[in-house]
């Protein structure tokens, strides 16, 4: 499905060009001829004509994909191939020889937008373009671009943060409110230019493209350069930025172990290759009594005849808290200018406090205030785990663990195990949560867990019940039991009796395959229901606010099925 996207945005990036210098010129082949290439439709979707001469068969090139609404297949949404995208329909998509009125229709825009068509006939192609409206690349920040609909164009600028390809011009683009993956990058000729560019890590660079998703990511494809802003500070390989440290003011791992062991101090050096005129920095005032700059030298190569830049380093000094169990962090700048321009980067210290019991980190939590959080460390064992992290059980309370920072490997066969970890607690869909996880460091040795013995039922009643809270304070994390049918296309379990479903949260497939229990469910004379194990975290209301869903972390399916599903 990626090949269909990347022709999709191609043809469109080479329209937008075209579009800038008016050279449509109507072409005429010896099958076919139309009086217009270049079809332009009011932003009101009055429809226009288009007079068609073929003197063969002809039909339009299916170039676009469209999901079938309602429709599956192996699970996955349904699609088919069509001549036109959802925005626009042609009176007439194929036929003989013969003369022929084409009417090209669409919907009201205030946007413009644009697609590119082929007429195919004996053998040979008719390109189309078909605009509706006036198309400009808007100026937009990332956060813009992510929250924008797929297909329209943008000039961004922002920082590259890691090039993953030199050939074509892949790489990221972060400007602080989030992040594009640029999928190639050209010239005004169309061009994978990469080496003319002079883009590396740490510069600005301006693109403009056109939106598209694919899976998670979004990406602009063969974007068009525009200008680069040279980094005159830029973060050596393999150098970091944010920085944690202990209570004590020592510098520490994602694991809570002491950089440098024994002989730690409670300093951090952060490391720049400095190619403006010297360089400054910039200690926020709140920041002023416990973190200071206390020496900036420079280190050069040990081999005189390397290429390698000369390496600055920065020591900061962090004093101990004064207050063991509250958090601070901070952000210290550093810049380098020359008579060109300016460059700055961030780095950040957080100092995480001492460890504290689970029952204390959960009282952190203010069911009246949604937006409270709180820095903490605590720890736990952890009950039951997912693709996105884990439940800490103590005490009778569960905490779940939102630990996308780092690999599922790292906890997903460490049931039993007691973790520590520190970030961000707060209320998530009404769900205790530990969010933006810096420390995560779990005990080899496993001292058991044990599912509780006695779930609760959650069968129709139980479930509205859950529901109609929603909103409306913190729940309890609980272990429970339900019998349902999974549905398509998420395969959450439908109960019967009730609209809410319940929704698999963060489900390892290769454990729970749900794509074989969907069709164990659905496929048959007679429909058939499972039954199903674990702790729902959180409920929440669908984004179209219609349809309500309790999320859960599923740890036993009844029946099991043999390997081949049936």
């Amino acid at each position: 499905m990626r090949t269909k996207n990347i022709i999709a945005v191609l043809a469109l990036g080479a329209l937008l060009l075209a579009g800038c210098t008016d050279e449509y010129k109507v072409t005429s082949l010896d099958v076919i001829q139309v009086s217009e290439t270049f079809i332009s439709i009011p932003e009101d979707g009055t429809p226009v004509t288009v007079d068609m001469t073929a003197s063969v068969d002809w039909a339009f090139d299916k170039l676009y994909e469209h999901e079938l609404e309602g429709q599956y297949v192996d699970h996955d949404p349904a699609t088919e191939m069509r001549a036109t995208p959802d925005w626009l329909t042609v009176s007439q998509t194929e036929g003989t020889a013969g003369d022929y009125t084409l009417t090209f229709t669409a919907g009201e825009t205030e946007a413009g937008r644009e697609a590119s068509l082929v007429i195919l006939a004996g053998g040979k192609r008719q390109n189309l373009t078909v605009r509706q409206g006036e198309i400009a690349a808007t100026k937009a920040t990332c956060a813009e671009v992510l929250a924008a609909a797929d297909g329209q164009s943008f000039t961004v600028s922002g920082t590259c943060t890691s090039i993953t390809n030199t050939q074509y011009g892949n790489w990221y683009l972060n400007d602080g409110t989030g992040e594009i993956y640029i999928y190639g990058t050209v010239n005004d000729s169309g061009q994978n230019a990469w080496d003319t560019f002079n883009i590396e890590v740490g510069d600005v660079v301006t693109v403009r493209g056109s939106k598209v998703t694919y899976g998670s990511t979004v990406e602009f494809v063969d974007a068009k350069f525009i200008s680069v802003e040279k980094s005159l500070l830029q973060i050596p390989e393999g150098a970091v930025t944010d920085f944690l440290v202990n209570s004590n003011g020592l510098q520490v791992d994602s694991e809570g172990a002491l950089v440098g062991g024994e002989n730690a101090a409670n300093e951090i050096e952060a490391q720049f290759v400095v190619k403006g005129d010297g360089i400054l920095f910039e200690i926020p005032s709140e920041m002023q009594s416990w973190a200071q700059v206390t020496d900036i030298r420079v280190v050069s190569p040990e081999d005189e005849d390397s290429e390698d830049p000369d390496i600055t380093i920065a020591t900061i000094k962090v004093a101990s808290l004064e207050s063991k169990t509250v958090a601070r962090s901070g952000v210290i700048t550093f810049k380098s200018a020359n008579s060109s321009g300016e460059s700055s980067v961030d780095i950040s210290v957080t100092q995480v406090p001492d460890e504290i019991a689970m029952a204390d980190a959960m009282d952190q939590i203010d069911p009246a205030d949604k937006d409270k959080e709180t820095y903490v460390q605590t720890s736990g064992v952890i009950a039951a785990t997912c693709r996105n992290g884990f439940l800490l059980y103590d005490e009778n309370e569960y905490l779940l663990v939102y630990a996308d920072g780092f690999s599922n490997d790292t906890y997903k066969d460490m049931v039993g195990h007691k973790a520590t970890v520190a970030g961000v607690i707060c209320q998530n869909n009404d769900g205790p949560q530990i969010k933006d996880v810096d420390i995560l460091s779990i005990n080899g040795e496993s001292t058991g867990y044990t599912d509780p013995s006695d779930p609760v039922t959650l069968d129709a009643s139980a479930i509205d019940g859950l529901a109609g809270q929603i909103g409306a304070g913190l729940l309890d994390i609980t272990y429970f039991t339900a019998t349902g049918s999974l549905i398509d296309p998420y395969h959450n379990l439908v109960v019967d009796g009730t609209e809410t479903t319940l929704a698999f949260y963060g489900n390892d497939s290769k454990k729970f395959d749900l794509d074989a229990y969907c069709d164990y469910c659905n496929k048959g004379s007679e429909k058939k229901t499972i039954t199903v194990k674990g702790y729902y975290i959180s409920r929440q209301k669908d984004d179209d606010g219609k349809n309500s869903r309790i999320n859960f972390i599923v740890t036993d399916i009844q029946p099991e099925l043999p390997e081949d599903g049936q």
